[in-house]
C-alpha cells in the first residue's frame, strides 16, 4: 500500500507559483535556481526535488530523504546524482537498468519519464521526472512515491482514502494559486472548493477575512459564500477579539463552536441554529486573516477536522502571501513606468554588430509607435530623425565611437501622422576586450514642453493680463508689485494708483480684525486661503468677491510673494437669489414647493417639540382636476391652479404656511397648533374658499377641495411620515364622496401597510413558485361529458394557506406582476394539456388573458412561443379576454385578435353582458365562444330580467355561429334551463369546483359524463 504524494508546482522565494518563463529567464538568459529554494523546500512535508539538467539533486527536504531511506536508497542528497541513486536495479518489463532508463532520458527531449522501483524486502516504490514548463534547457522536478509508514494509514483502507482526498483539496487550493486572476477570485475559488468537501457536514456557507492592513487589529470580510445580509451587515469589519472570529485572529487558534453564540445573536438573525469553525490563516506566526466556515448545527468537530482544516489555511496563507507579493511586485512595475512616462524617459540598447535595437516602452511612446509593428533598427531610427538634424545626430554618434566618449544631444523626431517633437538624447558604448564597440545604450527624453518654455511664459503674461479675474502680486511684506486690467475694471485703481500700496485699500467695513488675522494665520500655516470676502471699490461702493489667495515660495522653501485672485460676486449673489427663490418655490404659483414644504414642516416640528405644542398639516387636493386639465387643455388647468393658489394665499392668515406640492396638490401648516378643532376650522375655511366659481377666461367651472389632516406628535413624528399620513387621509375623503376633510386614523396606515406586506409577499411568490394552477371541467349540454377546463391561478402561500385571487389578482394586475404570473399560468395549463390529450384528444383549455398582458406589444409571439415549447397544439387553447381590455384600443385590440386567430388559437370573450356589451363591436371580433357571466345564471330560471338576458345571450351566439358556455351553474334546475336553450357548454359546482392537476387528472380517468338532468 503507497501513498501518493506529488509536488505539482514550483517553490520561488517562499511562495508557491506557477513555473511560468519569466522566473527563470532573463532576457534569453539561462534559467536560474533561486538561491533560497532549498531552505522553502525544508519547511514544507512534501516530499519533493529539483534537478539539474545532467541529473544533479540541486535541492531536495528531509520528506524526500525519509522517502528514500523507507525505499532503503543510499544517498540522495544536494550535488548526488540521481540517476547513480539505482545502479542494479532492473527496470521493470525492460532488460536495463534504472540507472540506464534514467540517463537515457536526460540525455533525450522527452518531457516525462515514471517507473516503480521493486527494491530489497516488501519495500517498492515509483518516482517521476517532469521537465519544468517553459525552460530553455531542461530543469526537472521530481515526485516520489514511498511507502507508507504511518501505522494510522495502514490500520485500514477508509483512512487512506479519506487522507488522498485530503491531499487532493489541498492540491486542487495549490492550483487556485497559479491562475491568473486577482486574489480576490482565488480567495473565491478556493472558497467554493473549501465549502463543498464531501466529508465534513458543511452547508455551503462561509468566508475569509483579511487582517486590514490600513487599520490596526481588524479584519475585513474579503470574500463570502451565502452568508445571510444580517452576518454580511455585522462581520464586514470585526476588530480582534470581537467575536469568535476576532478571538481566533487575537489568540492564533482554531475555534470550533457547535451552536451559534447566544451571546451575539444579533449577527445571526434569521439563521437557523448551525456550528462553524474558525481557523486562522498563518505562516511563520505572521497572522493572514481567519476562514470562517458553517456547518450542522450539534456537529463534534474532532481532532482529525482541525488538522485537516489547520492543513487548509496553512494552504491559503500560502495563496495569499503568493499573491500580495505578486500584487505588490506589479505595483512596484507599474510604479516604475509610471515615472518614467510622467518624465517622459525611454531607454534603448543597440547591439551594434546585429544591428539589433531593443526599446523600452518609453522609446516607442515617445516615438509614436506600437511594439512590434515595425522593427527596431537603427536605420529606423534614423529615418524619424528630422532631415535637417539627421547630420548631426549621426556625427555625435560616430565622434562617440571613436573618442569613447558619452555623448548628448537635442534633435528633433517625426512621428508618422507628421506631429513634430524635440527630445534630448544621450548614449555611451560598451566594448569587447580588443577595444572593439559591442553595445551602445542610453537614454531618451521627450523635452517638447520644455522647449515651449518660454513661448508658455510669453503666454501667461498674455493670459495674466487679459483674464477677467482681477490678479495681484505682492512681495513677501505685502506690498503691491503687480495688477492686471481685470483688477482695474472691478476694483477703480489704476496699476499707478494701487503698485506699492497694500491691499488694505480695498478693505471694507463688512468684517472685523479677527477675520483678517484667521485669514493670515491659514495663508501661513497652509500657504493659501480660499473664501468669500467684502471688499471695497475706490468710489466707495462694498461689493463681495471670491478671493483666493496663494503663496509663492523659493527653492529654500521661503515665501517670496503673494498672489490674489479674485472674481466680482455682485451678479453671482443675484443669480444664487434667484436661483434659490426657484429652487424652493413652484414656479407657476409662486408658493412653498414641496422641498421648502417639507423643510418648515421639520423646523415646524423641532420648535413644537421643545414647547410641547402640536403641529398640523393640511393637504388640499382639487377634485376632478384631471378632467378639466384633460377637457380643457393644460393652459386651462394652469390658470385654474394659479386661481386657486391666489385664494388660498387670500384666505389663509399670514402665520400659516401654504404650499404647492406638485400637480393638483396643496397643503397648509399650522404651526402650534392649539387642539384639533383649529386644524378642522381652517380646513372647512379652506373648502368654504372654494364655493365661489372660478373664472377660466372664456370657461366658468366649479371646483371643490379635499382635505387631509394629520397631527404632529399623534401621527407622526417626523416631516414625510406626517405629509404621507395626510394624504392617506385625503384619499379615504375622496372614496367618501370628495369635497370634505378627513382626519388621519392607525387605520388607513394600517391598510396601506397591508397592501405594500401583499405585493412584497406576491414579488417573493414568483421567486419561490408558489402560484398553482387549478381546474373547472367544462362539460357539453349535449353528452355530459368533459370537453375542455379553464385554468384558474391559486396563490398557496409559504405556511400552507390558500389566497384568494380576489386579494391578489387586483393587485397584480397594478404592480405589473399579472404579467410574468400570467405566462407561468399559460405555459403550466399547456403543459398539463398535452399530457392529457393523450386521454382525450379533443380538450380544450381556456385561459384568462388580463388587459394588462393583452396591451403587451409581444403577446402574439409570447403565446406562440409558449406554445411550441410545450408541444400543445395552437387549437387545443382558447383565451379569454374581457371587453373592457378590448375597448380601451379597438383598432390595436382587433389587429392583435385576428394575429391570434390566424395562429389557430382560439378566443373566448369573457363576462358578456358586464361591460360594454356593443353589438356592432360584438360583430368585428373573431371570436369561437361567449361566455355567460354567473351574475345572470345564479338567480335562473326564477329571476325573470336574468332569464330574458340569459336567452338573449344565447340566441345571439347562436345566430353569430359561436359556442356558448355558462358559467357558475350550481343546480339542476339551472342546468335544464340551459339545456332547454341549448347552451353549448356548462360549468360550474353543479360539477366540479376548481380543482388541482391531479385531482383533474382523476376526472380525465373515469371517463363517464356527468349526469345532465335530475
Amino acid at each position: 500500500m503507497f501513498v501518493p504524494t506529488r509536488l505539482c508546482y514550483i517553490l520561488y522565494y517562499g511562495k508557491y507559483l506557477p513555473p511560468p518563463r519569466e522566473l527563470f529567464f532573463n532576457k534569453g538568459l539561462n534559467m536560474t535556481i533561486p538561491p533560497d529554494l532549498p531552505g522553502v523546500l525544508a519547511s514544507i512535508s512534501f516530499p519533493p526535488a529539483v534537478l539539474e539538467a545532467d541529473g544533479t539533486i540541486a535541492a531536495c527536504n528531509g520528506a524526500w530523504s525519509e522517502a528514500l531511506r523507507r525505499l532503503h536508497v543510499r544517498g540522495g542528497q544536494r550535488g548526488d546524482d540521481f540517476a547513480a541513486l539505482f545502479p542494479a536495479v532492473s527496470e521493470e518489463g525492460q532488460g536495463g537498468t534504472l540507472e540506464e532508463a534514467v540517463r537515457t532520458f536526460l540525455s533525450g527531449t522527452q518531457e516525462f519519464f515514471s517507473c516503480s522501483l521493486p527494491l530489497t524486502g516488501n519495500n517498492a516504490g515509483s518516482f517521476r521526472l517532469a521537465l519544468v514548463p517553459g525552460s530553455s534547457r531542461r530543469l526537472l522536478h521530481a515526485e516520489i512515491h514511498a511507502p507508507c509508514a504511518d501505522p494510522l494509514l495502514l490500520a485500514g483502507e477508509e483512512r487512506l482514502q479519506q487522507l488522498r482526498r485530503q491531499q487532493k483539496i489541498v492540491e486542487n487550493l495549490l492550483r487556485i494559486s497559479f491562475n491568473n486572476t486577482s486574489l480576490a477570485s482565488q480567495l473565491s475559488e478556493a472558497l467554493d472548493l473549501i465549502v463543498e468537501i464531501p466529508w465534513l457536514p458543511l452547508t455551503a456557507k462561509g468566508g475569509v477575512f483579511l487582517v486590514d492592513k490600513t487599520r490596526a487589529k481588524t479584519l475585513t470580510l474579503f470574500v463570502q459564500k451565502n452568508m445571510t445580509p444580517s452576518l454580511l451587515q455585522h462581520c464586514g469589519s470585526i476588530s480582534f477579539g470581537e467575536c469568535l472570529c476576532g478571538k481566533a485572529a487575537e489568540e492564533q487558534r482554531f475555534i470550533f463552536a457547535p451552536h451559534l453564540p447566544e451571546e451575539e445573536g444579533f449577527r445571526y438573525a434569521g439563521m437557523e441554529d448551525q456550528s462553524h469553525y474558525i481557523v486562522p490563516i498563518v505562516r511563520d506566526q505572521h497572522l493572514f486573516g481567519v476562514l470562517m466556515l458553517y456547518a450542522e448545527a450539534g456537529h463534534t468537530g474532532g481532532e482529525n477536522d482541525r488538522r485537516f482544516l489547520e492543513s487548509v489555511a496553512n494552504t491559503l496563507a500560502l495563496l495569499i502571501e503568493r499573491q500580495q507579493g505578486a500584487d505588490r511586485l506589479l505595483i512596484s512595475e507599474a510604479n516604475l513606468a509610471k515615472a518614467q512616462q510622467i518624465a517622459q524617459l525611454g531607454y534603448w540598447d543597440w547591439h551594434i554588430n546585429e544591428d539589433l535595437l531593443l526599446w523600452s516602452d518609453g522609446m516607442y511612446r515617445i516615438f509614436g509607435l506600437i511594439p512590434g509593428e515595425k522593427p527596431a533598427t537603427y536605420e529606423n531610427f534614423l529615418g524619424q530623425v528630422h532631415p535637417d538634424d539627421r547630420q548631426k545626430v549621426q556625427d555625435a554618434i560616430q565622434r562617440s565611437l571613436t573618442s569613447k566618449a558619452p555623448y548628448s544631444i537635442n534633435h528633433r523626431i517625426l512621428l508618422e501622422d507628421g506631429a513634430l517633437r524635440e527630445i534630448h538624447e544621450e548614449g555611451e558604448v560598451e566594448y569587447d576586450a580588443n577595444g572593439a564597440p559591442l553595445r551602445m545604450f542610453g537614454i531618451v527624453q521627450d523635452i517638447t514642453l520644455l522647449k515651449h518654455s518660454e513661448q508658455q511664459l510669453a503666454l501667461a503674461a498674455r493670459v495674466f493680463d487679459s483674464s477677467i479675474e482681477g490678479i495681484t502680486i505682492t512681495d513677501a511684506s505685502g506690498v503691491i508689485q503687480s495688477v492686471n486690467r481685470a483688477f482695474t475694471h472691478i476694483t477703480g485703481y489704476t496699476p499707478e494708483e494701487a503698485i506699492g500700496q497694500n491691499p488694505k485699500i480695498l478693505k471694507s467695513d463688512r468684517h472685523d480684525a479677527q477675520f483678517y488675522r484667521s485669514m493670515w494665520s491659514t495663508l501661513l500655516a497652509e500657504g493659501k486661503w480660499e473664501g468669500e470676502i467684502w471688499n471695497r471699490r475706490k468710489n466707495g461702493e462694498v461689493y463681495p468677491e471670491k478671493l483666493i489667495i496663494t503663496a509663492i515660495t523659493d527653492e529654500y522653501g521661503q515665501v517670496t510673494h503673494h498672489v490674489a485672485v479674485f472674481h466680482d460676486m455682485s451678479e453671482i449673489r443675484s443669480y444664487e437669489e434667484q436661483l434659490h427663490f426657484h429652487a424652493y418655490h413652484d414656479a407657476l404659483t409662486g408658493l412653498p414647493n414641496r422641498l421648502l414644504m417639507l423643510d418648515r414642516f421639520n423646523v415646524a416640528i423641532s420648535q413644537a417639540h421643545r414647547l410641547h405644542k402640536q403641529v398640523a398639516v393640511l393637504v388640499l387636493d382639487l377634485d376632478n382636476f384631471k378632467h378639466i386639465n384633460d377637457s380643457l387643455g393644460h393652459n386651462v388647468g394652469d390658470v385654474l391652479l394659479q386661481q386657486a393658489a391666489e385664494r388660498l394665499k387670500g384666505g389663509i392668515a399670514a402665520d400659516h404656511t401654504v404650499g404647492h406640492l406638485g400637480g393638483d396638490d396643496f397643503a397648509i401648516l399650522i404651526e402650534q397648533c392649539e387642539d384639533e378643532q383649529e386644524a378642522v376650522r381652517m380646513a372647512e375655511k379652506a373648502i368654504a374658499l372654494f364655493a365661489k366659481p372660478f373664472n377660466l377666461a372664456i370657461y366658468e367651472t366649479f371646483v371643490t377641495v379635499t382635505i387631509g389632516i394629520t397631527f404632529f406628535p399623534s401621527d407622526g413624528s417626523d416631516a414625510d411620515t406626517l405629509l404621507k399620513n395626510a394624504e392617506l387621509a385625503m384619499y379615504r375623503a375622496k372614496e367618501e364622496g370628495k369635497n370634505k376633510y378627513q382626519l388621519f386614523t392607525p387605520a388607513m396606515n394600517a391598510k396601506v401597510v397591508h397592501r405594500l406586506s401583499l405585493e412584497n409577499s406576491l414579488r417573493k411568490a414568483l421567486d419561490r413558485d408558489e402560484f398553482l394552477v387549478y381546474y373547472q371541467p367544462k362539460v357539453a349540454t349535449a353528452t355530459g361529458r368533459i370537453v375542455g377546463m379553464e385554468a384558474l391561478v391559486r396563490w398557496q402561500s409559504a405556511d400552507g394557506r390558500l389566497i384568494s385571487p380576489l386579494d391578489f389578482i387586483p393587485l397584480a394586475e397594478e404592480t405589473g406582476l399579472i404579467i410574468p404570473i400570467g405566462e407561468d399560468v399559460l405555459r403550466q395549463a399547456c403543459r398539463d394539456t398535452r399530457h392529457w390529450l393523450q386521454k382525450n384528444k379533443d380538450l380544450v383549455v381556456s385561459v384568462n388573458l388580463s388587459p394588462r398582458q393583452f396591451m403587451q406589444e409581444s403577446l402574439v409571439h409570447t403565446i406562440t412561443d409558449i406554445l411550441q415549447e410545450t408541444g400543445l397544439p395552437a387549437r387545443q387553447l382558447e383565451l379569454e379576454i374581457t371587453e373592457s381590455a378590448v375597448m380601451f384600443n379597438e383598432q390595436a385590440a382587433l389587429a392583435k385578435l385576428f394575429e391570434l386567430k390566424e395562429a389557430g388559437i382560439r378566443l373566448a370573450l369573457d363576462d358578456f353582458g358586464t361591460g360594454y356589451s356593443s353589438l356592432h363591436f360584438l360583430r368585428k371580433l373573431p371570436l369561437n365562444t361567449l361566455k355567460i357571466d354567473r351574475a345572470f345564471v345564479k338567480e335562473l330560471p326564477s329571476e325573470p330580467n336574468s332569464a330574458a338576458i340569459a336567452s338573449t345571450i344565447i340566441a345571439l351566439a347562436q345566430a353569430l355561429h359561436l359556442d356558448v358556455v355558462a358559467e357558475g351553474v350550481e343546480n339542476i334546475a339551472q342546468l335544464d334551463f340551459l339545456g332547454r336553450l341549448n347552451c353549448t357548454e356548462i360549468q360550474g359546482f353543479l360539477f366540479s369546483p376548481p380543482v388541482t392537476a391531479l385531482a383533474f387528472s382523476a376526472l380525465m380517468e373515469k371517463d363517464a359524463p356527468f349526469p345532465l338532468s335530475a
